[in-house]
This record gives structure tokens, sequence and C-alpha cells, in this order.
């Protein structure tokens, strides 16, 4: 994985278009140890239809990873507020 993300140029985040989509493809990326550079350029894809026509479309249309930093930060403080975390602060 950590080979694939240094090759990608630039890397496309096709994660489930939910929240934990977004925290599991945010994970990944920071656990590969990418670049600061590389992971302000990713973008993301929105798509929800896999037939060739919805695909063509969303990569048309990607869009910048950054954009969805409140959808990770909403799953992020779910998280917390499950596990109690929200208690101690």
């Amino acid at each position: 994985m950590r080979k694939l993300l240094k090759q990608a140029q630039p890397i496309v985040h096709a994660g489930d278009l939910h929240c934990q989509g977004q925290l599991l493809v945010t994970e990944v990326i920071d656990y590969c140890k990418v670049s600061k550079t590389k992971k302000a350029a990713v973008q993301r894809l929105l798509i929800n239809d896999l037939n060739p026509v919805a695909v063509c479309k969303a990569l048309a249309d990607l869009r910048a990873n950054r954009d969805f930093i409140p959808l990770l930060t909403s799953v992020l403080w779910h998280i917390l507020s499950l596990t109690g975390y929200m208690a101690l602060a």
C-alpha cells in the first residue's frame, strides 16, 4: 500500500461516502506516512453507483479531500462519545 500511495499522482480517496469511509481511508493514508504535501493534494471521489456512466461522471468531478474534514471530525467526536472520553473533557 505504501508503494502504491507513493506512486499515485494524485492520491484519489474512493472510500465509502459515509463518515466511517472517510475515517478509514484517512487512517490508511496516515499509517502509510504520506507526506504533508501529498496529503494536501488528495482528491475525493464521490460515487454511489458503479455503472460506467456514473463512474466517469464522478471521476470528472473530483473534489479536494480537505473539504471533508468536517465529516472526519464528526465521526471522531462520535467515537469519543461512545468510548466515554467525552466525559473526561
